[in-house]
């Protein structure tokens, strides 16, 4: 008489979360095919069966998946009973599918005993609902990977529209996208004037007392980003200084910076960078940035961080930065058009001032205690 495979879901690896059902299947079984992230903590729960260690690894595999379907299919005709134990659940982004496949177009009877995947118990670990009323309805577990040496990776951004993920990522200086997408040169060289002039022409509008390096960074930003990695993601470099107070000048070449951006689907997701180390100039940079704030400047620094610039005057080595907006990848990932369906937990208020509104009745603050 054939055996009963069970594809069992070793779930995040620790032995108090998997089902009862899962630990009688290990206790009685015969053989255990086991999973590269399967603990050896949860493989002594099979104390009389042999074990079989079928793991992969990105480019490294013990075994391909063929070999392993046949051999379910060989050891159940056996009438073993056999538990093929797999990290998370055996249904997600495991390939059990596959084995199921396999095992019934054989005739060999098997059953799928549930584990909790990593896409449910990482969030709940961090204390993040996967779903919440009213915020979030649904939510796509994504896998990625390459195989067949980088083969073209096409991914759906929006109905009608895909993306090439495939690498290597093209790379352009920001004046040279510029003057493919306006017509026009320009250069952080260039003078006030005639960069004034560059943003007339193309309705790009600046205040008096920007310098060159954000004029020309404004024209990019207006006229050109919004353009960027709708058919492969790009890599955008050589940012003027004016604008990137913290990173690294280009070698031979003060006024601009060794800074790049990436962006997919006409959004900015990367900014990096090498650091400054240069105190002195640092001290200039964070300087500029408060007269830009007293001018109005929003996002300029209002204070010169005096704490950063005596700890770069210790030392700091060659150092790279990079920052990845999160909530712009899941965005792009979830082929969402607003920021305000990809957070959590966004900051609410009252659609009208009413009850739920303990600033409607007083909104000055003024009245006594017991009066709003």
């Amino acid at each position: 008489m054939t055996a009963l495979v069970s594809l069992v879901g070793a779930g995040p690896g620790d032995p108090d979360l998997l089902t009862r059902r899962a630990l009688d299947r290990l206790a009685a079984a015969d053989l255990v095919l086991n999973d590269a992230l399967v603990p050896t903590e949860l493989l002594a729960l099979a104390p009389r069966a042999r074990r079989c260690f079928v793991g992969k690894r990105a480019g490294r595999h013990a075994i391909d998946q063929a070999t392993i379907n046949a051999l379910l299919v060989r050891v159940g005709r056996r009438g073993q009973r056999v538990v093929r134990l797999k990290c998370g659940d055996p249904f997600v982004l495991g390939r059990g599918g596959e084995e199921g496949v396999a095992l019934a177009a054989a005739g060999v009877p098997f059953e799928v005993v549930p584990g909790i995947s990593s896409a449910l118990a990482a969030p709940a670990l961090a204390g993040i609902p996967v779903t919440h009323r009213g915020l979030a309805t649904g939510f796509t577990v994504v896998s990625g990977h390459a195989e067949e040496a980088y083969r073209p990776v096409v991914m759906a951004v929006r109905p009608g529209a895909t993306i090439d993920l495939t690498p290597p990522w093209p790379r352009r200086r920001i004046v040279e996208l510029i003057a493919e997408r306006t017509g026009e040169t320009v250069s952080v060289h260039d003078p006030v004037e005639r960069l004034r002039e560059v943003c007339d022409r193309l309705g790009v509008a600046y205040e008096d007392w920007w310098g060159s390096g954000k004029l020309v960074y404004t024209i990019f930003d207006k006229q050109v980003e919004d353009t960027l990695g709708h058919d492969r993601p790009m890599f955008a470099f050589e940012y003027p200084a004016e604008v990137s107070p913290l990173a690294k000048p280009s070698p031979g070449d003060a006024e601009n910076t060794d800074r790049f951006e990436l962006f997919i689907g006409g959004k900015e997701l990367a900014n990096g960078y090498s650091e400054l180390n240069d105190p002195v100039r640092q001290r200039a940079m964070f300087e500029m940035e408060v007269a830009a704030a007293e001018h109005g400047d929003d996002e300029a620094a209002r204070t010169v961080d005096e704490d950063y610039l005596r700890a770069l005057e210790f030392g700091l080595p060659p150092t790279g930065g990079l920052g990845v907006g999160i909530d712009r990848l899941a965005m792009l990932l979830s082929g969402q058009p607003s920021i305000r369906e990809v957070i959590l937990f966004p900051t609410l208020r009252p659609e009208q001032a009413g009850e739920d509104d303990p600033d409607a009745a007083d909104p000055d603050g003024t009245a006594e205690p017991g009066q709003a």
